[in-house]
Order: structure tokens, then C-alpha cells, then sequence
């Protein structure tokens, strides 16, 4: 049975001194993940290490489901937009709190069919450029090779 493409965007504020409590507090906003410089290293799978995170993190992730067969030239797209949604609210104080933090657009693509179009509106441009935002897209090709 074949995978189908896995595709999410999130927003991602970090930085050694940034406190994820005020943050939520400073921008009325919930985040999707969070955690401290100092905090123990914990992975998906519920294991432990001894390594501590090096900087702290606020994160609001896309609320769509990464795995709905979404037309793969609008898949980013849905799922920048569903971030951006969430951070409407806040989004006047979220512009200031990011003048002080590194500030971060990620989209993530799981490949196994073809590979999503990667594509950026001028609203979309604006936005991440208000927030003082990196943009940062990871794909990864699970594809299998074409027969010559």
C-alpha cells in the first residue's frame, strides 16, 4: 500500500532566554508545543536522554492533518494558512515579541508520491516579513526511483 505525501507548517519563536509562559501571556495565543532551556530531552517515542535543550521554544503548528490527501499545489499553502489563522488574535503583540527572538515559517514535506509545490503568496511574504521570520522548508523524498 502506498504512503501518501505527509505535509505541515508551524511557527516557531526560540532563543535562551525567551520564557514560553510569557509569551502565551504577552500574545493571548495557545501554542501547539513549548519547552525551556534546561528541559530534558524527550523523543516521540516517550525515551529520555541525558542531553538538555540549549534554547527554548514556542511553537503553533498547522492544524490540518498532515496526512489528508490535499492537492499537492496547494498543500503548504493550507497548512501556512491554518498557522497564520491562529496567530490573527495575537498578532499586533506577536509582531513585537518577535523583534526579540529568533523567529521562524517552517513547512515540512514527507514525500512518497510526488513532491508538493513550494509556493508563497505576497500576502504570505508579508506576514512572515512582519514577523521578522526565517523561512525554513525541509523536504523529505521517499520516492522510489523511476525505472530508466
Amino acid at each position: 500500500m502506498a504512503k501518501t505525501n505527509e505535509v505541515y507548517a508551524y511557527f516557531q519563536l526560540s532563543g535562551v532566554e525567551l520564557d514560553p509562559d510569557q509569551i502565551t501571556t504577552q500574545v493571548g495565543i495557545k501554542p501547539t508545543k513549548t519547552w525551556k532551556t534546561g528541559d530534558v530531552v524527550v523523543y516521540p517515542n516517550g525515551r529520555t536522554t541525558t542531553r538538555t535543550r540549549k534554547f527554548s521554544v514556542w511553537e503553533v503548528r498547522s492544524q490540518l492533518n498532515p496526512a489528508a490527501e490535499l492537492d499537492p499545489t496547494q498543500a503548504l499553502d493550507l497548512h501556512l494558512e491554518s498557522v497564520f489563522r491562529q496567530l490573527e488574535t495575537g498578532w499586533e503583540s506577536l509582531v513585537q515579541v518577535c523583534l526579540h527572538y529568533e523567529a521562524l515559517v517552517c513547512g515540512v514535506i514527507y514525500a512518497y508520491t510526488d513532491i508538493p509545490a513550494i509556493h508563497f503568496n505576497k500576502e504570505q511574504i508579508k506576514k512572515i516579513s512582519d514577523l521578522n521570520a526565517g523561512i525554513d522548508i525541509d523536504v523529505y523524498s521517499f520516492m522510489e526511483k523511476l525505472a530508466d
